[in-house]
């Protein structure tokens, strides 16, 4: 029985707190009128993703040191420090003068310092574009430009 009486109570307490914010509602409501409170809310909104964006953050990416070379038909890429896990990247190697593929290319290895990964075994004569980004914060790595010769 006591406990139903302090649920009451709690009922009442807040009922009374939401007619004082309607009150507080109207007051504002005949002050500004309704172009002021959209535009107070709109801000309200702008400026609340700015901070949740800021707050959680995009992360940083790992600070890595990656050379690329062409060899025969082949374009590696040689990581000189710093290491990121396979899941963690992806790569595009793709003739710059076509338009980018859509699709990134899963990473075939771990970056640790001293590997060599083959990008594109099969590459023609060109000059190929080579962007590297990392998957969680979707910022590139390493974006360069490599020329195969016949």
């Amino acid at each position: 029985m006591r406990k139903i009486k302090e649920i009451f109570q709690r009922l009442r307490r807040w009922i009374s707190k939401v007619k004082e914010i309607k009150k507080i509602l109207q007051y504002i409501r005949r002050q500004m009128g309704i172009a002021g409170i959209s535009l107070s809310i709109m801000s309200t909104f702008v400026i609340g993703s700015v901070i949740v964006y800021y707050a959680t953050g995009m992360g940083e990416v790992p600070p890595v040191e990656l050379s690329v070379a062409a060899h025969d038909n082949a374009i590696t890429l040689t990581v000189l420090d710093g290491e990121i896990p396979a899941e963690d990247w992806e790569y595009l190697v793709f003739d710059e003068r076509v338009n980018p593929p859509i699709m990134w290319d899963p990473a075939p290895a771990d970056m640790e310092p001293g590997e060599v990964i083959v990008l594109k075994s099969d590459a023609r004569p060109a000059t190929y574009r080579v962007q590297i980004r990392h998957k969680p914060t979707l910022k590139f790595i390493f974006e360069t430009k490599i020329t195969v010769e016949g």
